[in-house]
């Protein structure tokens, strides 16, 4: 079962959440992560790596990639850190909507993941501890579908 965490360009909010989910889902399925406008190539955030860093976890490897058609298609879920980019997605991609939601809504909890781009390397730490709050929220709900089905 893949999920794909998408965010505007790949380098902080979606590779984080890509490798919180890995972490906490403990092989249980596969997390990816790609941006909506992308520069595919672009390394990630250096206050993101910082972040992950923190809690034993690396972005060391990943690449920023644009999120494709294949991508969705391959999808289990797909997770986005705001309204609008799920928006976005549901407009471009219409027939993909069914597996489309934002993180917080998913995981029926809070509300868009802030965009910690640019910012302070406290940004980046509240905005992993959103993540992590909201993706363990989303593995326990996966656990309990995958019980039902």
């Amino acid at each position: 079962m893949l999920l794909i965490f998408v965010c505007t360009g790949n380098t902080c909010r979606s590779p984080m959440a890509a490798a919180i989910a890995k972490r906490l889902s403990e092989g249980r399925f596969e997390a990816a992560s790609a941006g909506l406008c992308a520069l595919s190539g672009s390394p990630p955030s250096p206050n993101a790596k910082k972040a992950m860093a923190k809690r034993g976890l690396s972005l060391e490897g990943h690449r920023a990639s644009q999120l494709s058609r294949k991508d969705l298609a391959d999808a289990y879920l797909v997770l986005t850190m705001t309204q609008s980019q799920k928006q976005e997605l549901n407009n471009l991609h219409p027939e993909f909507s069914d597996k489309v939601f934002t993180l917080a809504e998913f995981a029926d909890s809070g509300r868009d993941v802030a965009d910690p781009y640019g910012k302070s390397e406290a940004h980046y730490d509240m905005c992993a501890d959103a993540l992590e709050s909201l993706i363990q929220k989303a593995v326990e709900k996966l656990d309990r579908q995958s019980d039902i089905l």
